[in-house]
């Protein structure tokens, strides 16, 4: 899954600090993203409306002069949905900020921990509403939500969907396509023929993942270290909700 975050900051060198901010996070993450700054509302609203929408928003609280919860909330009015995360100088604008229904709301300067914590909230908001689309090999095609999945897994050139309750769907193309669908950070190829939802990892033995079920997925030896360091995050994230 790939993030589309755009900033609305008037002020430049914050918005350049927040820019490295996210990369170094999203980096960690191994999460690809795309990050887009505006310096006021006008050029932000006719992005929105000629461009796919963005998936996190980053509003400082006064823009040019200009409310920029007001702003966010037109923006609500007008249907956008997007996560909305406020920074401001000061903690005043906080009440009335939550009328634009914020994700989360940051004070300047904003410390990359404090950074963290807001998208890791949006990450998580956005794997508790996601729903995968399913071709499987007969034709049909399936929904399903993250919290269905346990883990992927290839055999015979098709797909393995291996789900919660014991069901499993058989899915066309190459692993690593079938995870780009799948939220970031919480699915992870951990071998070559087998990816596996974190959340459902309960322990690692050796080069090998337990799982809820008492499924027992390899992990690839040079892997490891990436894998490892993956699932770090992903309980580190969880610690954080």
């Amino acid at each position: 899954m790939r993030y589309r975050i755009a900033i609305c900051e008037d002020d430049t060198e914050c918005a350049a600090k927040l820019k490295e901010m996210i990369k170094e996070i999203m980096t960690e993450r191994r999460t690809e993203y795309l990050c887009e700054r505006y310096a006021d509302a006008e050029n932000l609203t006719s992005a929105l409306t000629d461009s796919p929408k963005y998936q996190i928003l980053f509003l400082d609280t006064v823009l040019n002069g200009k409310s920029g919860v007001e702003f966010a909330k037109k923006l609500r009015q007008q249907g956008v949905h997007s996560p909305i995360i406020f920074l401001s100088s000061s903690s005043a604008p906080a009440l009335s900020a939550y009328a634009a229904e914020p994700t989360h709301f940051l004070l300047k300067p904003v410390m990359k921990q404090d950074l963290n914590t807001a998208l890791c909230r949006v990450f998580r908001q956005r794997e508790s509403s996601f729903v995968c689309m399913v071709k499987t090999s007969d034709g049909e095609i399936a929904a399903l939500s993250a919290n269905d999945i346990l883990y992927l897994e290839v055999y015979d050139k098709v797909i393995l969907v291996h789900c919660r309750g014991g069901n499993t769907l058989t899915a066309a193309g190459p692993l690593t396509n079938f995870c780009g669908q799948l939220p970031a950070g919480r699915f992870c190829a951990c071998h070559r023929c087998y990816a596996v939802d974190f959340a459902g990892v309960r322990r690692l033995r050796r080069n090998e993942f337990v799982l809820e079920d008492g499924t027992v997925i390899p992990v690839a030896r040079r892997r490891f270290d990436q894998v490892l360091s993956a699932w770090k995050t992903y309980i580190n994230e969880e610690k954080m909700k």
